[in-house]
């Protein structure tokens, strides 16, 4: 690449195009002007050599004939010296050098030189170089010019003359030509200029109004330039603008029409923005107020769609199977309770076959929590499933009302146990008066007997059995009238734990006997409970003396007591564990019917049964949970009366 074009290309780019073609066809004519110059001067060079080698060759020729005498002579070097002098007085001498044959200088115009030799003599008369080198000297400021001619004696060649000398005709000749053909070229320079100028702005001008009117229309300014103005000429230039006009007009048709359109489309969208505003608030007002209704009722709704996926829960639902799972919009019905496939695949059905249907499933859980007061063990959950019928009679889904029925279940055993109870007690309480009477007969002739009765006798000792007997009799008739009629005026704020350290003292020669070992973690108990402490002492009474019994013959025994407070602070649980052989679970539903017992003939049945209805007395409840072969738990929960710190 030529040195410094990348730097002119790079400037030509940041001109426009109407300076670009201005300076370009500048450009042309300059170079014509140069060239045209450098022509008549190279002419004038030639003509000018021409009249300069005439003359230098005759001053060449003049100096070798006057100088062949004394070459042949071999005169010295001032004999020379008017030679010299004449030609100095001809031309402006620059050097002038006189050999003979052997190419001795025998005379020159520098003195020093005389006897030495000349190797440059010329084999051509004149020389001056070509036009364009004589022309570059010129214009360095050297006009030399060279001429040489041979010493001729007879017909031999005695010596050569070389002349070398200025000619300032032909510098001024030059420079003359050069001024005058500067100012023509200026002259036509200028001419081409103005030409360049008004040609080019005859053909960029409609480009500036296209390229305007291009600008305008990118900026959708389509007003900005008068496309009604029709150009003049007939050249392509025009007939382009002509044509770019014609789509501008029709672009500002389209665009004008377009503007007309999407202001409709703007209007029509705005109105439907506004009907979907008002829908989706109707719809949104609607959910709101079905979901206020769902949350308002009782019983646990949940709605699914035809691939079983939870779209719509209540709060009922979240109530009703607290502790057993967190039902959530977004996964499946079968996680509604635990193993809960069975209700997967029945909700699967309703939707293929459009018909209900129950479920009433049980589970078992370590704790729970229904709101209000603490739940753990056995739960029983009612599902009740219809399918969700579309406006097009299509099922949608199903929609699901779950209800926690465990605390039914647990009042209707309640009251079928109440039933037993009352049944038992009215008919107890006849009996154990009629038999009071005659018991205390047979109590009060037995002591008398024993009395009179000689000591240490046989009569005595069967009378003091027949006392005994008839004593314990009465104690337990006494329980049946306790059981039947319980005395609620003497319950009274008591602490918990003097009343379980007293129920361990009475039971404490049953427990060494038993080898049992008891693990007290009643370390919080700080609770008081309105409370009969005596019957509250026979409820933990009858509880220890059942875990001894468990625990009969088994390798580990162990007696585990401890307390616990609800979440809501209300309630107090005191737990009782053994390691024995646990309950059968068909036994469970029976373990607090009275006369139940797996004890055989050492049972009367009556423990729990009492144990369960003086908790009821109390406001409280029993809650077992139990394992075969593990050992069983028993948790009396009562409401807390007092809290305070008990020291």
């Amino acid at each position: 690449m030529i040195p410094g074009w990348s730097k002119i290309a790079q400037l030509s780019r940041m001109l426009n195009l109407r300076n670009r073609l201005v300076l370009g066809l500048t450009s042309i004519i300059l170079i014509i002007v140069i060239g045209q110059t450098i022509i008549l001067l190279t002419e004038a060079v030639v003509e000018l050599d021409y009249r300069v080698a005439t003359q230098g060759t005759i001053l060449a020729q003049g100096v070798a004939t006057a100088t062949v005498g004394l070459v042949s002579e071999h005169a010295r070097s001032s004999a020379f010296t008017n030679i010299f002098e004449r030609v100095r007085r001809q031309v402006d001498l620059e050097e002038l050098s006189i050999t003979d044959d052997h190419d001795i200088i025998v005379a020159h115009s520098d003195p020093t030189r005389v006897g030495t030799t000349d190797a440059s003599i010329m084999q051509h008369v004149f020389t001056s170089g070509s036009a364009g080198t004589r022309m570059a000297d010129l214009f360095r400021g050297r006009s030399y010019f060279e001429v040489s001619a041979p010493i001729v004696r007879g017909t031999y060649i005695v010596g050569h003359v070389r002349l070398r000398f200025h000619s300032h005709e032909i510098a001024k000749g030059i420079y003359h030509q050069i001024g005058l053909a500067s100012v023509m070229g200026l002259f036509w320079l200028a001419i081409g200029w103005l030409f360049s100028f008004f040609y080019v702005r005859r053909i960029t001008r409609p480009l500036e109004v296209l390229a305007r009117a291009v600008t305008a229309m990118s900026y959708d300014n389509f007003g900005a330039e008068n496309l009604n103005v029709v150009p003049e000429g007939h050249d392509e230039v025009v007939l382009l603008q002509r044509r770019f006009q014609r789509l501008a007009l029709s672009l500002t048709a389209e665009r004008n029409t377009n503007a007309n359109l999407m202001a409709s489309l703007r209007e029509m969208n705005l109105k439907l923005y506004e009907k979907v505003a008002e829908t989706t608030a109707d719809l949104q007002s609607a959910m709101t107020y079905l979901q206020s209704i769902m949350n308002c009722v009782n019983v646990g709704i949940v709605t699914c769609d035809r691939n079983g996926i939870i779209v719509q829960v209540n709060q009922g639902a979240t109530r009703h199977l607290a502790g057993l799972a967190s039902p959530m919009i977004g996964t499946r019905v079968d996680g509604l309770i635990p193993d809960g496939a069975i209700l997967g695949e029945s909700v699967a059905g309703i939707v293929a076959e459009g018909r209900s249907c129950e479920l009433v499933l049980d589970r078992t859980v370590e704790r729970g929590t229904d709101g209000a007061s603490v739940f753990s063990g056995k739960r029983t959950v009612c599902f009740r499933a219809h399918p969700l019928i579309g406006p097009d009679q299509g099922r949608l889904g199903a929609v699901i009302t779950i209800e926690d029925i465990s605390e039914q279940r647990l009042i209707e055993t309640r009251l079928r146990r109440q039933d037993r109870l009352i049944s038992m007690g009215t008919m107890t309480a006849g009996l154990a008066h009629q038999m009071g009477n005659y018991l205390h007969s047979i109590a009060g002739f037995g002591q008398l007997l024993q009395k009179e009765l000689p000591a240490e006798t046989k009569s005595q000792a069967n009378a003091a059995v027949i006392y005994e007997e008839s004593s314990k009799a009465i104690a337990l008739l006494e329980r049946f009238l306790q059981f039947a009629r319980p005395d609620e005026s003497k319950f009274r704020p008591i602490p918990l734990r003097p009343i379980i350290n007293d129920a361990l003292a009475m039971c404490r020669y049953q427990l060494t006997q038993g080898d049992i070992n008891i693990l007290n973690e009643l370390r919080m108990l700080n609770s008081a409970v309105a409370c009969d402490p005596q019957m509250l002492e026979q409820v933990f009474i009858n509880i220890f003396l059942n875990a001894v019994d468990a625990m009969a013959g088994g390798e580990k025994r162990t007696l585990t007591l401890s307390s616990d407070v609800s979440s809501d602070s209300r309630f107090v649980e005191i737990s009782v564990s053994d390691t024995g052989i646990g309950i059968e679970a068909k036994n469970i539903e029976r373990i607090f019917d009275p006369f139940f017992t797996t004890k055989g003939v050492n049972g009367t049945g009556l423990g729990l049964s009492i144990a369960n209805q003086v908790m009821e007395l109390h406001g409280g409840r029993i809650e077992v949970h139990t394992e075969e072969k593990e050992g069983t738990t028993f948790t009396i929960i009562m409401p807390i009366a007092v809290s305070e710190e008990m020291r």
